[in-house]
């Protein structure tokens, strides 16, 4: 199965990167239109730091408000992707790697981790750093495996 680049933009958590981006952004740019009418910060020195202060607040809480919605719409999100990848995956599923240094790369599950994580076969080096480990959202399932460790034939 050839990964869409739907699977590809999710395996690189570009979602995530835009809306802890976006959010923050919109909320700093909010501020910033109200405090600007009522600083006039290109009058005096004083009104412009205070106005540079107040637009890095909203930046701030911005990030902060998007924590909260992020954790409902973004997780689920990524989620439902690592379902479509074909999750959940099971140790001895083959999987091919979606995004990183290792990107088209087949290789099989050895291991789940922290978080609903999973470590893949890589290298001894990869594995000493833990660079094998991966989000269902940045796998896509190559073969099942059966419960007993063999590869299924029909999946």
């Amino acid at each position: 199965m050839k990964p869409t680049r739907t699977q590809y933009f999710f395996a690189s958590a570009w979602p995530s990167r835009i809306w802890f981006t976006a959010f923050p952004l919109i909320m700093a740019f909010g501020v910033g239109q109200v405090f600007a009418d009522v600083l006039d910060p290109l009058s005096s020195l004083w009104d412009f730091v205070r106005f540079c202060w107040y637009v890095l607040v909203g930046l701030l809480f911005g990030f902060f408000l998007a924590l909260f919605p992020g954790w409902l719409f973004i997780g689920p999100l990524f989620y439902d992707r690592g379902l479509k990848n074909g999750g959940p995956f099971k140790i001895g599923d083959t999987v091919q790697i979606l995004s990183g240094p290792h990107r088209n790369r087949i290789s099989r599950v050895y291991s789940t981790w922290q978080g609903n994580t999973l470590r893949v076969e890589l290298s001894a080096k990869e594995k000493e750093e833990f660079k094998d480990i991966f989000s269902p959202a940045q796998l896509l399932r190559v073969q099942r495996a059966e419960p007993d460790g063999r590869l299924c034939e029909k999946c």
